[in-house]
């Protein structure tokens, strides 16, 4: 059986977020505040509700002008939590206000999302980046209500893809997290210098060049 050939080329953009420096300076700005065991991620398709011109994408929505999404989310632990947004943008002047049913707001201006695509012309070239809103957010432990709404002019498309609620108590813990993470990440420079990757995939659903499917063995 001739087996069906699949050639895979991915593009990666690297997960940034908004410069924050602590006591010491720039150095110490918090720039490395990956995903971690202790947050909590609300991804853009679990949403129970929206508003505005939206349309769901894959695992994403993208929306035009504006508008409302909600979750309902049972929050583990009440404290205050730092909030990162995954989404990407083409153009300047969106404003992203998180909030809680506590009333609790935190906002940020969107800048333009950078990655693969240079010059953005077709609707499905997304550079999507993960940015870190300003200040925290208050959550009650239990069932809360969390909206992001998106101030945007009517020609503005922004894509959302997730909202992560990163706990400040938690903040020793994720340090540790990322220094034993950082420590060990393999060294990939020799694959950087490499030309292509290939990926091959047959299943049993695979089909021969002609005639019928036949046993996967």
């Amino acid at each position: 059986m001739k087996k069906m050939i699949f050639v895979l080329a991915t593009a990666v953009s690297a997960l940034t977020l908004f410069g924050q420096p602590g006591a010491g300076g720039a150095k110490e700005a918090r720039k490395v505040a990956f995903p971690t065991r202790y947050s909590i991620i609300l991804y853009s398709d679990q949403v129970s509700d929206t508003s505005g011109s939206n349309k769901l994408i894959a695992a994403h929505w993208q929306n035009k002008g504006g508008g409302l999404f909600i979750w309902q989310k049972n929050i583990p632990e009440e404290g205050e939590y730092e909030v990162a947004l995954s989404y990407s943008a083409n153009s300047e002047g969106t404003v992203a206000s998180i909030f809680s049913s506590a009333v609790d707001t935190v906002s940020a201006r969107l800048p333009v999302t950078s990655g693969y695509y240079q010059n953005v012309s077709n609707w499905y070239e997304m550079n999507f980046q993960r940015k870190q809103i300003p200040g925290s957010l208050h959550l009650r432990k239990g069932q809360n209500t969390i909206t992001l709404q998106l101030s945007s002019g009517a020609g503005q498309t922004t894509n959302l893809f997730s909202l992560e609620f990163i706990p400040v108590a938690k903040r020793v813990a994720i340090e540790k997290d990322r220094i034993l993470a950082q420590g060990n990440r393999s060294n990939t420079s020799w694959f950087a210098k490499t030309s292509y990757g290939l990926m091959f995939h047959w299943t049993s659903q695979s089909m021969p060049k002609q005639g019928p499917l036949k046993p996967y063995a």
